[in-house]
């Protein structure tokens, strides 16, 4: 397997949303490495892209950190409260667990690959946003029609990309300014392929 190879079998791991899958695919282009002559080529970012695997999922696939810190930030944009301390806590939890502080993740190589991670995060939700029971209304009884969860997905994504850059300005929480514009250049790529 070339480094060819192994940048297209990571591109179609990031694509895939279901985490399982995701955990098969890695294992298998593991594997593959493992038993191939080239091992050697590339193996730095397979291994940093399971360094991420497991750092988003901490050993549970139940628990997505990096989905419940898009979350917690999309609340943030949507809370009230203007209690600074609050919110500047929020927001770096939130970041931490998209491992966007982590001294680990700090070469080049690691940053795309976390890009893409928070991206297949992202297009996770995307997904789960598609789902029959995204939308639900009326203590779930009623389905939302597409275009209703159109507008919702739409909503959230520019919460994200806009409405979060400028509330932790607003807010005189400029240390999270970077992370969020990093953030938002992940939800404008998925953005752009909806």
């Amino acid at each position: 397997m070339s480094v060819m190879d192994l940048a297209a079998d990571l591109a179609s791991f990031y694509e895939e949303t279901d985490p399982e899958k995701r955990l098969a695919l890695l294992d298998e282009i593991s594997g593959q490495r493992a038993a191939g002559t080239d091992a050697g080529q590339g193996g730095a970012d397979l291994t940093a892209a399971q360094r991420l695997f497991h750092f988003r999922f901490s050993g549970d696939l139940a628990e997505d950190r990096f989905l419940q810190a898009l979350l917690d930030l999309m609340f943030l944009t949507r809370s009230s409260r203007t209690l600074k301390v609050l919110e500047r806590w929020n927001a770096r939890r939130a970041f931490a667990k998209l491992g966007l502080y982590e001294s680990d993740f700090a070469d080049k190589e690691m940053q795309a690959l976390l890009n893409a991670e928070i991206r297949n995060a992202l297009q996770r939700y995307v997904t789960t946003c598609e789902s029959d029971l995204y939308g639900r209304k009326f203590l779930g009884m009623i389905r939302s029609t597409e275009v209703q969860k159109a507008e919702l997905m739409r909503r959230d994504l520019e919460d994200l990309s806009e409405r979060l850059p400028a509330r932790l300005n607003a807010a005189g929480l400029a240390e999270f300014q970077e992370a969020a514009e990093r953030l938002r250049s992940c939800v404008l790529s998925v953005s752009d392929r909806l």
